[in-house]
């Protein structure tokens, strides 16, 4: 059974889907993926538990104060309830105008503009992960409608504050970290093979 070796190309792409996850720095990503033998799985969950150590060993009091104190926001931003109507009249300020069924990337980046995060946060993946997007650079309006619904969210504040929210709780809660590493292992794998099939060496 022989292995094949890891290209220079296979290792730049495992670091970006492993700084994506994690949001750790080139040099870091590398030398976790040194260490699981390039295997981006492996690294994710090592990074996973050494988080998971961390959280419940250095940070626990303040985890805990920062979970009441947004268990009780919540609760009260909860009490206004969601309007379909308002996001549905959202949706067209930033719908592609040759295809009103789907935000395309200049329209998705003036409204992750507008929702004041920059395209490199890991609130973006977060956002995209809630609204299930299945495309890069690209999001279709029944995503973004059914993904507001689930966060009953009909505002861009409500919008902002809530991938706050999901931002600070991925940090100690196991199983959402989980959820947005599977989603988007799973996103970029999806993008990186439609590219291999959009470029095919040699031809």
């Amino acid at each position: 059974m022989s292995t094949r070796k890891t290209s220079d190309r296979e290792k730049n792409e495992k670091i970006r889907q492993l700084r994506e996850v994690t949001g750790v720095t080139e040099q870091q990503a590398r030398s976790a993926l040194q260490s699981n033998d390039w295997a981006v799985d492996r690294a994710i969950n090592a990074f996973y538990e050494e988080s998971a150590y961390s959280s419940n060993t250095g940070s626990s009091h303040h985890s805990s104060h920062h979970s009441q104190t947004s268990s009780s926001s919540s609760s009260s931003s909860s009490l206004s309830r969601f309007d379909r109507k308002k996001i549905e009249q959202l949706w067209p300020t930033y719908a592609d105008p040759r295809d009103t069924s789907k935000m395309n990337l200049d329209q998705l980046l003036r409204f992750i503009s507008d929702l004041k995060f920059d395209p490199s946060d890991r609130e973006i993946l977060i956002f995209c992960w809630k609204m299930n997007a299945s495309k890069q650079g690209e999001l279709q309006r029944n995503e973004f409608l059914h993904g507001c619904q689930d966060l009953q969210c009909d505002t861009l504040d409500k919008l902002r504050e809530k991938i706050k929210q999901l931002n600070s709780e991925v940090e100690t809660d196991n199983e959402k970290f989980k959820q947005l590493y599977i989603y988007t292992f799973n996103f970029a794998r999806s993008s990186t093979s439609m590219k291999n099939l959009d470029v095919q060496p040699g031809m």
